[in-house]
């Protein structure tokens, strides 16, 4: 299962990331960061977690529909109400929606 820090939907403000976000739920993942228009749903496999300084990463290994394995990498912070930062682009900063 998703761990509660992570649970719900994420959005930047990050210009480049208008309209996107990344959304956990119990057992999924729902990525729309990307190129593409429509959001993917994938089943979350594995969740592995690291604590590492203040926050902690975590390790997603999901597959979507068609059988596609995909590993997502986040970091969680706890501050200012809870960040997330994607390992690629790391810079984006995240938040979750209230």
């Amino acid at each position: 299962d998703v761990p509660a820090e992570l649970s719900g939907t994420w959005r930047t403000q990050e210009a480049r990331y208008k309209n996107k976000f990344l959304k956990f739920e119990e057992s999924y993942v729902t990525v729309s960061v990307g190129e593409d228009q429509v959001p993917k749903v994938e089943l979350i496999l594995h969740i592995e977690s690291r604590r590492e300084g203040p926050g902690t990463t975590y390790i997603i290994d999901a597959r979507d529909q068609s059988g596609n394995h995909d590993r997502i990498t986040v970091m969680y912070d706890s501050q200012n109400g809870g960040e997330l930062r994607m390992q690629n682009p790391r810079q984006v900063l995240w938040k979750k929606d209230i």
